[in-house]
């Protein structure tokens, strides 16, 4: 792999090793396990995919593909947050409202997979249920939020995570530091531009 300091148009060299994405795994869980296979820091190779000018951002599904060896319509259909207009047709409409218990059950299925990459048949056995009602939670879009059943709030960032934020904040880290420790070693997905809110709001509140 070229230096991250290569021009972002550079095709990208393949890692030596190569990384299967599990169906429904996140993109950044994607990429902590292909950095760990390939010897490298998380957050190292996740700024090499975004590119300059933002190292922080999404990484870009074209260097990805590249890196990894695999086609970009396979990490299409396999990572949650990687949807394109081609995609969309493909997935399964929610006319009616979604049940609660379905909608928890659904959340509950993709949280795991997004967070731990786990297979078709792990998630399966996790959850109790057959390998096609877990492809349909991974490719079944979410309602909106105004459309959730009522006793179901908006994910937000959780409290033991930004405990974890603060923590590292009285420590004297700055936004970065604190944004590498979550993907290097905490395993954990956060936007780098709520770090800096969160950074924002403790020295406000020391004014």
């Amino acid at each position: 792999m070229t230096s991250p300091s290569a021009p972002a148009s550079d095709v990208p060299a393949r890692l030596p090793i190569a990384v299967r994405p599990h169906l429904g795994e996140s993109t950044d869980s994607y990429v902590r396990r292909l950095a760990r296979a390939n010897h490298l820091r998380p957050s190292a190779l996740h700024g090499y995919l975004c590119g300059p000018p933002f190292w922080f951002g999404k990484p870009r599904i074209e260097r990805l593909a590249a890196v990894s060896g695999r086609p970009r319509a396979v990490l299409v259909r396999a990572l949650t947050d990687c949807r394109v207009p081609r995609r969309r047709d493909n997935l399964r409409l929610c006319p009616a409202p979604m049940q609660p218990d379905r909608f928890q059950l659904y959340r509950r299925i993709r949280a795991d997979a997004e967070d731990h990459g786990r297979s078709l048949a792990a998630l399966a056995i996790r959850h109790g249920v057959s390998r096609c009602a877990v492809r349909t939670a991974l490719t079944t879009p979410l309602p909106p939020p105004r459309e959730r059943p009522h006793t179901i709030e908006a994910s937000t960032v959780s409290d033991p995570l930004m405990a974890v934020i603060d923590q590292r904040i009285e420590l004297g880290e700055s936004a970065r530091e604190i944004w590498i420790h979550l993907m290097d070693e905490a395993s954990v997905s956060v936007s780098y531009s709520t770090v800096r809110l969160r950074l924002r709001q403790h020295r406000m509140a020391r004014r």
